[in-house]
């Protein structure tokens, strides 16, 4: 069962970088508040607000592995070329989520877009070497 509310002995459990008056600071004062209000705070940085609002506790597993598909698909619209593979992992992803894909069929779509990821470092890695060579660096 996730919480709606949120209270300042539940985020300071969390560890986070904000001292206890800081966070009663950007609260205003209050101890306990739901959760969509936090999201709507001005004085809060929105990395902030995704620290603790992105939790089990506050959204179902199935909320979060869909938010995170969704957060990775907008990141891989923003690139040039993006591996088809990885759009394909997180198609997997989405059906895991809601039941109609199997673990099995999860673990080998990350696998093939995480091959992808390794290949493309080595590939950089063997353009940074080769850009060294040609300046005449070792």
């Amino acid at each position: 069962m996730t919480r709606t509310t949120v209270d300042i002995m539940l985020v300071l459990k969390f560890n986070p970088c904000y001292r206890t008056t800081d966070l009663l600071k950007m609260s205003g004062g209050r101890l306990r508040m739901k959760v969509v209000d936090v999201m709507h705070m001005d004085n809060v940085r929105n990395a902030d607000k995704l620290w603790l609002v992105l939790r089990y506790q506050f959204l179902t597993r199935q909320q979060l592995r869909l938010l995170a598909c969704d957060f990775a698909e907008r990141a891989l619209d923003r690139i040039d070329e993006p591996d088809p593979r990885s759009f394909e992992a997180i198609r997997v992803a989405r059906l895991f989520a809601v039941g109609q894909a199997s673990s099995e069929e999860l673990a080998a779509a990350a696998y093939a877009a995480a091959a992808d990821a390794v290949a493309y470092a080595a590939e950089r890695q063997w353009q940074i070497e080769r850009v060294i060579a040609a300046l005449g660096g070792k």
